[in-house]
């Protein structure tokens, strides 16, 4: 029996498909080419604060989200990690911080997911439920794709919207900014109110 000169794709759940090169020597000399992340590693952490976080494989896909991260490392907690104080990456070492090849470079980053939320309703259809009904139906979106946290930013002297706010999210912790405040809120799993 021939063995097939073409690589094989081992797909392993929770993990990605791994594709190795098969020659006509046997299974014994099967060598990892390439690592396809297909299906991410996502699970779930609760941490210490009871907010959650989300382990994740590190692809290119987080670059973005490293490059930012950066900027917000305290000059302790960068010295620590890079020997030095940095808080910029060059795109080489981004690249080889994301690119992996999943078999011998692996990398699990950990995130919160969240997102920024706006809502506006024209003068003549204010106070008649649509603000409570946007957002309400923003959230049960944001929810049905793994958001669990809500931003926004808010001018101080918007008392309608945070009414809206406290109506609906009353564990909403509101900030206060120089020009404007700024409201987080976790989801419906959280508090949040669904009542209109």
């Amino acid at each position: 029996m021939q063995i097939p000169q073409q690589p094989i794709s081992i797909r392993i759940p929770g993990a990605g498909t791994i594709r190795v090169a098969n020659d006509a020597a046997g299974p014994d000399a099967m060598e990892c080419v390439r690592w396809d992340p297909g299906t991410e590693l996502d699970e779930p952490f609760a941490i210490r604060d009871g907010r959650v976080a989300y382990l994740r494989s590190i692809t290119p896909a987080a670059r973005p989200l490293i490059k930012a991260a950066m900027k917000k490392l305290s000059p302790e907690t960068s010295r620590r990690r890079f020997f030095t104080v940095r808080h910029e990456l060059s795109e080489a070492e981004l690249d080889r911080m994301t690119n992996l090849d999943g078999w011998n470079q692996y990398a699990i980053g950990a995130v919160s997911v969240g997102a920024d939320f706006a809502l506006l309703v024209v003068d003549g259809w204010q106070h008649q439920g649509l603000g409570s009904a946007l957002l309400l139906r923003l959230v049960a979106i944001a929810a049905s794709r793994g958001i669990e946290r809500f931003v926004g930013s808010v001018l101080s002297d918007n008392t309608p919207m945070f009414a809206l706010i406290e109506h609906h999210a009353p564990l909403a912790v509101r900030t206060r900014g120089r020009d404007f405040d700024t409201v987080e809120f976790t989801l419906e799993s959280h508090g949040i109110r669904f009542a209109a």
